[in-house]
Formats: structure tokens, C-alpha cells, sequence
């Protein structure tokens, strides 16, 4: 296994799928292993769980080295309007969890709002039930073991989401062909434009706004990225959505501060629809 390279294996269980899109495994033993990587807005959301780690942040970045004590240190990365940087310096172990569209809703049993803040959360929701188990699961050498455990604790707290406006709100959002506008929204649901910001906030803690942004800007991501070739950008910014080229690279250079050119130059496409840009 390659220093850093992250290994994926995905989850069985049927009721799972929809809701957890993969477990990612990655970690480096070198006392001289150095990397810094560049992650960009994604209506997904990930739980990393970080094994014997310090970390120092700002609003920008988060800096992880090795730990002069034993711990795990559990992170939520739910909602961010803008890229941000991970630098690692030392050897570590790193578990990611990557969930569908509101899939950690059907994990928790109560909203994710007040717990989501912008860049990362320390996430303590499952308190001894996860920290009992993660020596097991980080001591494991079988990847497959390790997803089979995974998977039993997460079909243990499955829940299932009721809150099923919001859920068609962020169907109709992701399946989105033409403009969305926030009113659409609440009429096509028959609710009013303050309920459906209600429930974005409570549960998701982005607004409808920053929501569909932060969706186009993913979706041209993907559609760049796409195995059917590379389209212009006039296309691109077409088929997301946007207003026009000028509105295309606004919104990029709000979220990256960089062009979409630039930015697609440096991409470096790690799974399905997960971009990161390394050096």
C-alpha cells in the first residue's frame, strides 16, 4: 500500500447503501511522510476518525502530526462553503466515513444542525459506543473485517430519517436540470419558502441557497471529470446551471479562489465524484 493512499471498501447491507457511500482507510508510516491536500465543497459528509493525532486549525486548514499520547480524535466534516487544506507531517492511521446526501440523518436519532459547523466538528454523538471500538477496528490487518465491523455498528443505530420534505426538497435539488429557485422548491412541496429554510437549517445547517451553490459547483466537478471527455467550459457552466460563464467562474472563485481552468488542471479524482488536489 502506497504511503497516504487511501483504500476503499464499501458497505453490504442493503438498508446501508443508500445512506453510506464508502469507508476509506489511509495511512503512512514514514517519520518523514509530509502531505498537504487541497478539498473542495461536497453535498456529501464524512466522519474521520484519526488515530494517535495533534491537531492545530484555523479557519483555512487543519494540521495533524503524531501524537505524543494515545488517542482518536473524531471528526465531522458536514457542511463548508469554500476549499480547504489537511496537512499531514508523520506517520498516521485515518478512517474516513463518506455519507450519502443526509445519510448520517439516519444514524443519529435527532437533527445534525446545531452539531455542524463550518470547516469541522469534533463529533462525540456515539461516545463509548464508537471509542470501545475502535482499537479493534484500527488493530484489525482485514480490511474486510473492518468494513463487516463498521457495518454492524452503523446497521445497530440505523434509524430511519422521517423528515421526508426535506428529503424530496434535496431529491429535487441533486436532480435539478434547469435553474432551481428556492420558491420552486416550497411550492412543488406545498410548503411555505420559511418552513423549507426551517428544515434545511435544523438538519443540515446550510441554507436552501448555499445549498443548491454548493451542489452546481459539485455537479461541474463531476461532469468535467466524467468519463464521457472533457466538454468546454461554456458547456460545462451550461449544463450546471449557471447563468453563464461569468456567473460560472464567480461562483468558483468564491468556493476556490481559483478559475475553473485552474482548478481542473489540478484535480486529481480520487473515487467517483471525490476530488482532491495534492502537493
Amino acid at each position: 500500500m502506497k504511503e497516504g493512499k487511501p483504500i476503499f471498501t464499501y458497505p453490504k447491507p442493503a438498508v446501508l447503501q443508500p445512506h453510506i457511500k464508502l469507508y476509506s482507510w489511509m495511512s503512512a508510516h514514514e517519520p518523514d511522510f509530509e502531505e498537504h491536500i487541497t478539498y473542495y465543497p461536497n453535498f456529501t459528509s464524512t466522519i474521520n476518525v484519526y488515530k494517535n493525532t495533534a491537531i492545530e486549525y484555523d479557519d483555512v486548514r487543519r494540521t495533524h502530526r503524531p501524537s505524543t499520547v494515545e488517542n482518536f480524535k473524531i471528526l465531522f466534516v458536514g457542511k463548508f462553503n469554500r476549499s480547504r487544506e489537511i496537512h499531514t507531517f508523520g506517520p498516521y492511521q485515518k478512517l474516513t466515513i463518506v455519507f450519502h446526501p443526509l445519510g448520517l440523518n439516519h444514524f443519529v436519532g435527532y437533527p445534525l444542525g446545531p452539531l455542524i459547523q463550518e470547516h469541522f466538528s469534533f463529533f462525540e454523538h456515539y461516545g463509548e459506543t464508537l471509542d470501545l471500538l475502535l482499537p479493534e477496528l484500527f488493530s484489525n490487518p482485514d480490511l474486510g473485517a473492518r468494513s463487516q465491523i463498521l457495518d454492524n455498528f452503523f446497521l445497530s443505530h440505523y434509524e430511519e430519517f422521517k423528515e421526508e420534505r426535506l428529503k424530496q426538497a434535496v431529491e429535487l435539488i441533486l436532480a435539478a436540470e434547469d435553474t432551481l429557485k428556492v420558491q420552486d422548491i416550497a411550492d412543488q412541496l406545498q410548503i411555505s419558502r420559511k418552513t423549507l429554510l426551517r428544515l434545511f437549517r435544523k438538519h443540515l445547517s446550510y441554507s436552501v441557497e448555499e445549498y443548491i451553490s454548493v451542489v452546481k459547483f459539485r455537479k461541474t466537478m463531476i461532469n468535467y471529470q466524467s468519463k464521457s471527455g472533457k466538454r468546454n467550459l461554456s458547456q460545462i457552466a451550461l449544463e450546471g446551471n449557471y447563468y453563464d460563464q461569468s456567473d460560472f467562474y464567480k461562483n468558483y472563485k468564491l468556493k476556490c479562489g481559483q478559475t475553473p481552468s485552474q482548478l481542473f488542471k489540478e484535480l486529481k479524482t480520487i473515487e467517483a465524484g471525490l476530488f482532491w488536489k495534492m502537493s
